[in-house]
C-alpha cells in the first residue's frame, strides 16, 4: 500500500471542466487498505455528490483492487498491476446511476511529485478509450 502514500491527507483536484473534487484520505483496517472520502462539486449543475474509494492490494492476484460508489448511483470496481512507467491505471466495470448504463473505465495517475499528481479518465467506446476528463490534484499533508 505503501505505493500509494502520497495521496494520503487532504486533497483538492480541479477538473478540466471546472468541477472540483476534494478527499480525506486515510488508512482503514490496519492499513491494509486506503479510504477516499470524496466531495464532488459541479459549479455549473450547482450539485454536490458525496462519495467513498477504497484502494487495497490483492494479495492473491498481486494486484491493486478499489471499489467506487457515491450518492449519484455512480458504483463499481477496478484493478491495477501497480506502477508501470510512471503511471498508475485502474481499469474497470462501472455503473453510471444518471445515465443508467454501464462502462468500462480507465484511471491514469501520474505523479507530477510527492504532493501533486494528474488523473485522466477514460470511458471505453466501441473498443476505443474516449478522454472523459482530467484532474489537476494537489495534497496537503
Amino acid at each position: 500500500m505503501h505505493d500509494l502514500d502520497f495521496l494520503l491527507g487532504s486533497l483538492r483536484c480541479l477538473f478540466r471542466t471546472g468541477a472540483v473534487r476534494t478527499a480525506r484520505v486515510r488508512p482503514i483496517l490496519g492499513g491494509h487498505y486506503y479510504q477516499l472520502d470524496l466531495t464532488h462539486v459541479r459549479p455549473r449543475k450547482k450539485e454536490r455528490i458525496r462519495g467513498s474509494w477504497v484502494l487495497g492490494w490483492d494479495r492473491v492476484d498481486s494486484a491493486f483492487v478499489s471499489y467506487y460508489f457515491d450518492d449519484a448511483g455512480i458504483q463499481g470496481t477496478s484493478t491495477s498491476p501497480g506502477w508501470r512507467d510512471g503511471h498508475f491505471v485502474l481499469t474497470g466495470s462501472f455503473v453510471l446511476g444518471e445515465l443508467q448504463q454501464h462502462a468500462v473505465i480507465k484511471s491514469d495517475i501520474t505523479r507530477i511529485d510527492e504532493d501533486h499528481f494528474t488523473i485522466a479518465e477514460h470511458i471505453e467506446k466501441n473498443g476505443t478509450w474516449v478522454l472523459l476528463d482530467t484532474q489537476d490534484c494537489a495534497r496537503k499533508r
